[in-house]
């Protein structure tokens, strides 16, 4: 609701704020800012110019009030969260063409280049002078212009073209004198007598608004609105008619029509007319918002999908063929890095644009979110098709593009899939589509992959098995086993859980045939839930029955580490097991180390304080870097089992495995081989140094029953201790000590 400045205390609102003695569009100026204060200060000083200050606190905002405002000044800060000031003012240019555009910056100098043209831009450092804003507000600061030409010339509103359905010359006579009287000259009137010349005339011509008499003979009510709203999409629609009933006129509004009158009780037909035609073009507005990317205006991923659909009913009518194509930005997070999001913006509606230059008239492209865009191809007879069309994509994209003086040359990754071949409808072409385009992205980038057989099982595989591990999920068919992990030159057993899935009708499955599943589908968030408490809980329990185990290994992901309650839940976890920190270790990837590093971070360096151990899964497998040792609180390296397997049998593998145990134990790092099924690899890892040791040789991964039967031998032989030495009752020993207090997860 509007207020007045003067109510106001610590904040403006957001919305229309109105000045008592004010309210012409002409005196509304649009203020930006995410800042309170600044909105405060700003908007106070505009009502004192005599202006009205119409208030937004996000860009987003600002670009729903410009829909159905027009303003004579834009004020936005630069640098907002969301959408920034310059990627704001370039969606502001077209809708707002006569705004002069006012930049509020703390930050130095402003890119020219990523500026809209026009509009006599200037840009005001924190803290501004009031004098100069008020000068530049009004217009009167005419030594600072902005160096950039300005914009192609606009017209004035023209007149508002109406068509009349009126069989009645008398009303047709009050009707035009009405507009005649009240508005000369801001509407051209034609006049229809029924709906079959309406059609004619609508088939020829185009018109801002149709007026129509309900009560026309031979008229078929509330239908034909519907009929002139798919004739003529962007006109408004004003019915007549003589029953004056509320609900009635609700149907109406329902049925499509922007305005109901009621005969004899019309005092300004122009007004009604205006107004119904400013009600369509800000429901078009609103449909454009619904369906369009806001940043680049192309169709968004629901139009898209509503396009393809439309294509697939037409071609299976026709025995057509059409593509749809998923087009990846290579690299495209190292703009936004390294030179903004608001170049990033920029950056994305240049490439917008060369896509919609690359394509043909019949073709639709879209921008599915992110870096990620999509054409849809029509019509495309068969896969050597797509070879012209995505050549001329990624010839037109890799084009140089200037930013703040920095050269880029973007390229692309673009998958195809064809229909019907591909899928047959639109969610299964975009997947098949969006396939491809991995495989592009895994052999090198910058190319083109078409869907055929092979991938189109693979994503059949793909979409079954995400069916299947969903419902493993609801019906608990997961399981934890465990494998042991031994020492050569201590007492010492640790175990790994590892996740196992048990189908009804099957047996056991690996964790390597569905962990990418989990991941993908985000369900590991839960399951990794349930797999660390199980894992802490089980330890607990051996050691209460006296079979004494050191330690409890646990493989995480990234999902996992960075949602917001990981350590305050594995904390309570540990703790509710009866266990110490040091007795968990976690286990990481390299890559997961590579993703949202800040966060991940912050998370490895709280969980290392606690006491938690944290291993290095598959070294040297990954993007291996020596930086991640220096950066990150690891304990422990993890071999990969790819090094392990050739230790025995070639001397640059023994080389490379022994400069890794060398290098650990420098920097004080604890080393595990896992994979070791040979005695020859046990014999040549023992004489490289590696004492801590995980395999098949020893045993494979057991349910928790068996784990606790079996592994007091495993430890023992490992170790080469006689069955009747100490170790035993050692271990029994620390067994019935476990009561004994003990730091807690959270204790420091």
């Amino acid at each position: 609701m509007p207020r007045s400045l003067s109510s106001l205390s610590a904040q403006v609102p957001c919305g229309l704020v109105v000045h008592p003695d004010m309210g012409g569009d002409g005196d509304k100026i649009l203020l930006v800012d995410d800042e309170p204060l600044i909105r405060v200060l700003v908007a106070r000083q505009l009502s004192r110019l005599g202006f009205t200050p119409v208030v937004a606190a996000t860009a987003e905002e600002a670009l729903a009030l410009s829909q159905t405002e027009r303003f004579r000044v834009v004020i936005t800060d630069l640098q907002m969260s969301g959408m920034g000031g310059i990627a704001l003012l370039q969606r502001l240019s077209p809708i707002q063409p006569q705004a002069r555009f006012l930049v509020l910056t703390g930050r130095g100098p402003v890119a020219e280049d990523l500026l809209p043209r026009g509009h006599r831009i200037r840009v005001f450092s924190k803290p501004w002078d009031e004098n100069e804003l008020a000068a530049a507000v009004r217009g009167t600061d005419c030594g600072a212009r902005s160096t950039l030409p300005p914009p192609a010339s606009t017209r004035d509103r023209p007149t508002s073209r109406v068509l009349l359905i009126e069989s009645d010359s008398r009303q047709v006579l009050h009707f035009c004198g009405e507009l005649e009287t009240q508005h000369p000259g801001e509407f051209a009137t034609t006049v229809a007598s029924d709906l079959p010349a309406a059609d004619a005339l609508l088939d020829r011509q185009t018109f801002d608004v149709i007026a129509y008499d309900l009560e026309l003979p031979g008229a078929v009510g509330l239908q034909a609105i519907a009929r002139l709203q798919g004739e003529a999409p962007g006109a408004g629609v004003v019915v007549f008619s003589a029953v004056d009933d509320p609900e009635f006129a609700v149907q109406t509004l329902q049925a499509g029509a922007q305005d109901c009158l009621i005969k004899g009780q019309i005092s300004d037909v122009g007004r009604a007319l205006r107004h119904a035609q400013e009600r369509k073009r800000a429901e078009r507005r609103l449909a454009s918002i619904a369906f369009h990317d806001p940043l680049t205006g192309l169709a968004n991923r629901s139009l898209f999908r509503q396009h393809v659909a439309q294509a697939a009913a037409f071609a299976k009518r026709s025995h057509g063929s059409f593509a749809v194509l998923v087009l990846d930005l290579d690299r495209f997070k190292f703009i936004n890095d390294s030179l903004g999001h608001d170049a990033g913006d920029a950056f994305l509606q240049e490439v917008a644009h060369r896509l919609q230059v690359a394509v043909r008239d019949t073709d639709t492209v879209a921008r599915l979110g992110g870096d990620e865009f999509a054409v849809l191809a029509t019509p495309v007879m068969a896969p050597e098709d797509i070879g012209p069309l995505s050549e001329r994509i990624l010839a037109e994209l890799r084009r140089p593009i200037e930013l703040s003086g920095t050269r880029i040359q973007p390229t692309a990754s673009i998958g195809a899939a064809i229909f019907p071949d591909s899928g047959r409808d639109s969610d299964t072409l975009l997947s098949a589509a969006d396939a491809a385009m991995y495989v592009v992205k895994e052999t090198g980038r910058n190319g083109v992959h078409v869907h055929g057989v092979e991938l189109k099982r693979r994503v059949a595989h793909r979409l079954k098995l995400e069916e299947q591990v969903r419902e493993a999920v609801a019906s608990r068919q997961f399981r934890l086993h465990y494998q042991p992990q031994v020492c050569l030159t201590q007492p010492f057993l640790g175990a790994e859980a590892l996740l196992r899935w048990a189908p009804e009708d099957g047996p056991l499955v690996a964790a390597r045939e569905f962990m990418q599943t989990l991941e993908d589908t985000g369900l590991i968030i839960d399951l990794g839930s349930w797999i660390i408490e199980s894992a802490c809980q089980q330890l607990g329990q051996w050691r209460r029955a006296g079979h004494w185990v050191d330690r409890m290994a646990i493989n995480l992901c990234s999902r996992q580490v960075i949602s917001r309650d990981f350590v305050p839940r594995l904390r309570k976890i540990t703790q509710q097991a009866g266990l110490e920190c040091s007795d968990i270790e976690l286990e990481l990837s390299e890559n997961m180390l590579l993703r949202d590093t800040d966060n991940i971070h912050e998370v490895l360096r709280q969980l290392a304080a606690d006491g938690y151990r944290l291993a290095l899964d598959n070294f040297g497998t990954g993007s291996s870097s020596l930086a991640h040792l220096q950066r990150f609180p690891i304990t422990t390296l993890k071999l990969d089992r790819s090094f392990v397997e050739h230790v025995a049998t070639d001397d640059r593998s023994r080389s490379l495995v022994g400069g890794i145990i060398h290098l650990a134990q420098r920097i004080g790092l604890g080393v595990v081989a896992e994979g070791v099924e040979t005695e020859e690899q046990l014999l040549a890892l023992r004489a490289e140094g590696c004492s801590l040791l995980q395999g098949y040789r020893f045993a494979a991964p057991m349910a928790p029953e068996e784990f606790a039967s079996r592994t007091e031998r495993v430890a023992l032989d490992a170790s080469q201790e006689p069955p009747g030495s100490q170790l035993v009752s050692r271990r029994v020993a620390r067994a019935r000590a476990s009561a004994t207090p003990k730091r807690r997860a959270g204790q420091r």
